[in-house]
């Protein structure tokens, strides 16, 4: 099986795409030694879907870091006639997945009923002892202390 690296297309502006591979690759330009690579032009806006895109001038960018485009996928009827044009095969491979869109976090379940039986009881508080502030109060104090019957 010859393994085959796609290169995914998020803008038909080759400029753009120039600037992304000279700084991605300028550490190791030798980097994909002649791998094949299949160019996804699945991912690209809907504005840059319609656009025409220069497959010669892809193809020598992509040839001068490496790479040996030989197919596209992903593209309108208009790209795909021009990338044979260029001298390239169009593939019904897969394309790539779309990014996925995030879901909101589902509730936890709720807990399982307890088989346990669960036993309430009121139990009867005494009234003495509750002590109502309604002054400033300094640490040690005695007015509290004496109020509170301490």
């Amino acid at each position: 099986m010859l393994p085959l690296i796609a290169v995914i297309l998020k803008t038909a502006d080759l400029r753009v795409l120039a600037l992304a591979l000279d700084a991605q690759l300028a550490d190791s330009p030798d980097f994909f030694e002649q791998e094949p690579v299949v160019i996804d032009l699945s991912q690209l806006p809907e504005a840059d879907a319609r656009t025409r895109i220069d497959f010669a001038a892809l193809r020598a960018l992509l040839a001068r870091h490496q790479t040996q485009p030989i197919a596209v996928r992903g593209g309108s009827d208009v790209q795909n006639a021009a990338a044979r044009a260029a001298g390239m095969s169009v593939t019904a491979m897969p394309a790539a997945p779309a990014p996925p869109t995030p879901r909101p976090a589902a509730p936890p379940p709720p807990p399982p009923p307890s088989e346990a039986p669960q036993i309430v009881r009121e139990v009867p508080v005494p009234a003495t002892g509750t002590l109502l502030i309604d002054k400033p109060l300094r640490s040690g104090d005695s007015r509290a202390r004496a109020r509170s019957g301490r």
